[in-house]
């Protein structure tokens, strides 16, 4: 019983000095919110960037294999409607990829445009079903049109200063001219539209842009007439060929193993006759595999800040603390001398850490998971051209985990040799020391007072 009455003194106490550390108290649980939270932060943005991309390009139906015909190896759209017999695979989509050269007003560095044509007559609300893109504003083409009406990336149009109503025109494809309807992101392309011939990636060097495919496939064979008309050799056949065949590209998602759905399209392609120049899977598009290394590298750099904002945090922490234990010298030496012992000054001490723990740690966790999403959502809506928050947010459990468990050992570090330094020294060392301070600050003040009277007097 005598006990509880002593602890219960000890509790009340406690809670009375918590409350008398005042900006100190406040100053702590920020300094432990933040860096830990600041740390969690940087954790949680390097070990969830990779799983969020993923789950983009899962968002955007990624295909898992891209075909890519070689030159004079396009198929028509019988050929591609058999690919719906190979049981392997889940869907796909044909697409006419021409890349010429473009001609922008006002600029002399040639650029250049990927048009990528598309059937609707076989995707689902005017969307492709492999490599979805989103529209960011405007409008998607008219796929009944006669003119070249694309929806091109933002990030072309945004460096170009290109707008929705814009015409473009064409030089490798007869001077034609494209209508701009909308602007979108691009999925496949995600890290930058430039130019596949430049050695350096440079953005904004090349546009993508989505179009019908029978319009386009109409430009070109038009584009092949006037070409046939101004030279020597006889090209009807290109022409008839042109007319014949549909696609150069295709992109596939399958039901199951991935290299045993390629292997079957393969040697459907083979039975066909069709030549494939290459067959790309995604975990080496050149997207992917760049955010990947860009990734992994970060990830050496956050570990480092992440140990750093740690200690710093501790250090602070630590100060802050060891200056309020040593204000508190006297009245420990009150207590001794009451009877009390030093595992009850301790426990004195240890409730003060537990209370700001509590308050601490789940705040800081809280700023952890919110600077971390901000942080990868930034970086990833830039990469990847989407609004900001537009990415969904990844739980991760072992951030919490280890918020407990940094925060916990930081805060015990931080405090536990103040404590226990105090509480080895003896009574009389606890109250001369602080009747040693009291007095030095009293002759401090005194000084002080009699500065200000002197300084009075001679003005």
């Amino acid at each position: 019983m005598e006990y509880i009455k002593k602890m219960d003194i000890i509790l009340k106490k406690a809670i009375k000095d918590f409350n008398n550390l005042g900006w100190r108290s406040y100053l702590i649980i920020f300094t432990i919110i933040f860096s830990l939270g600041g740390g969690l932060g940087l954790y949680y943005g390097v070990y969830v960037a990779m799983p969020m991309l993923n789950q983009y390009f899962d968002d955007v139906n990624h295909a898992d294999f891209t075909y890519y015909l070689a030159d004079g190896n396009w198929i028509n759209q019988s050929q591609l409607d058999g690919l719906e017999d190979l049981e392997e695979i889940d869907s796909y989509t044909g697409r006419l990829i021409w890349i010429t050269n473009l001609n922008l007003p006002n600029q002399r560095e040639r650029k250049f445009i990927s048009l990528i044509g598309l059937d609707y007559n076989k995707t689902d609300l005017k969307k492709p079903k492999v490599y979805d893109y989103t529209i960011k504003s405007g409008d998607n083409f008219d796929p009944e049109a006669n003119n070249l009406s694309v929806v091109m990336d933002k990030t072309f149009t945004d460096i170009n200063d290109l707008n929705i109503g814009d015409n473009v025109q064409i030089n490798g494809l007869n001077g034609a001219e494209i209508e701009i309807l909308g602007l979108c992101n691009t999925p496949e392309f995600g890290i930058m539209t430039n130019n596949p011939k430049y050695s350096m990636p440079l953005e904004g060097s090349m546009a993508v842009t989505y179009l019908s495919k029978d319009t386009l496939k109409n430009y070109i064979i038009s584009y092949y007439h006037w070409y046939n008309s101004t030279t020597a050799e006889d090209l009807t056949f290109s022409i008839l060929y042109f007319q014949k065949i549909d696609y150069n590209n295709i992109v596939i998602t399958f039901k199951g193993n991935s290299s045993e759905g390629n292997r079957a399209v393969i040697n459907y392609f083979d039975n066909l006759g069709v030549s494939i120049e290459r067959a790309e899977k995604f975990e080496d598009l050149y997207a992917f595999k760049y955010i990947e290394v860009v990734l992994r590298d970060t990830k050496e750099i956050m570990n480092i800040l992440l140990l750093l904002t740690t200690l710093l945090g501790g250090i602070i922490i630590y100060v802050i603390f060891n200056r309020y234990v040593y204000g508190q010298r006297q009245q420990i030496g009150i207590l001794f001398g009451l009877g009390y012992t030093r595992k009850d000054i301790i426990r004195y001490f240890l409730f003060n850490v537990l209370v700001i723990a509590v308050v601490s740690i789940p705040f800081g966790i809280i700023v952890g998971y919110t600077l971390g999403y901000i942080m990868v959502d930034e970086t990833m809506s830039e990469i990847v051209h989407l609004s900001r928050f537009e990415l969904s947010f990844i739980f991760l459990p072992r951030v919490i985990y280890i918020g407990i468990f940094v925060g916990s050992l930081v805060i015990f570090l931080s405090t536990f040799f103040s404590i226990w330094k105090i509480s080895k020294k003896i009574i009389a060392e606890l109250i001369y020391e602080q009747a040693e301070v009291t007095h030095k600050i009293k002759i401090v003040k005194k000084n002080l007072i009699s500065r200000y009277v002197l300084i009075c007097l001679l003005y």
